[in-house]
C-alpha cells in the first residue's frame, strides 16, 4: 500500500530497510480498478514496466450500471467503513450503489 502522509515516517523506514520504493497504480498496468501500491523488486527495474490503459470498467458491471471513471476505486478498500468505497450508477435514473461481490471478483480477475 502507498502510506499515508501522515504514515510518511513508515515509508522512510521501509526504504531503509529494503531500498526504494516505487509507486505504482495496478489501473496503470490493465487492472479495471484503481489500486495505488509501492513496489521493491530486484528482479525487474520498475519504471521500464510499459503501462497500459486499464480493461475497460464496464465490462464487468453489470447491465444497467456503470462506473462514470476509467478504473473503479480500490476493491480491496470495498468495505462499508473505508472512505471511498467504489460506486455505480445506474443508467436509468442514475442512483447509486456500491460494487457487488462478484462485479469485484470479475475486476481482479
Amino acid at each position: 500500500m502507498v502510506p499515508a502522509k501522515h504514515l510518511a515516517a513508515d515509508l522512510q523506514r521501509m526504504e531503509e530497510m529494503y531500498g526504494t520504493f516505487y509507486p505504482v497504480n495496478a489501473k496503470h498496468w490493465g487492472n479495471g480498478s484503481s489500486r495505488p501500491r509501492n513496489l521493491n523488486t530486484n528482479i525487474c527495474h520498475i519504471p521500464d514496466i510499459p503501462l497500459m490503459h486499464p480493461t475497460n470498467v464496464n465490462t464487468f458491471i453489470d447491465r444497467g450500471y456503470y462506473c462514470k471513471g476509467q478504473a473503479v476505486r480500490c476493491i480491496v478498500a470495498s468495505g462499508m467503513n473505508t472512505h471511498n468505497p467504489p460506486i455505480l450508477h445506474s443508467r436509468y435514473d442514475d442512483s447509486m450503489r456500491y460494487i457487488k461481490v462478484s462485479e469485484a471478483e470479475a475486476l481482479q480477475g
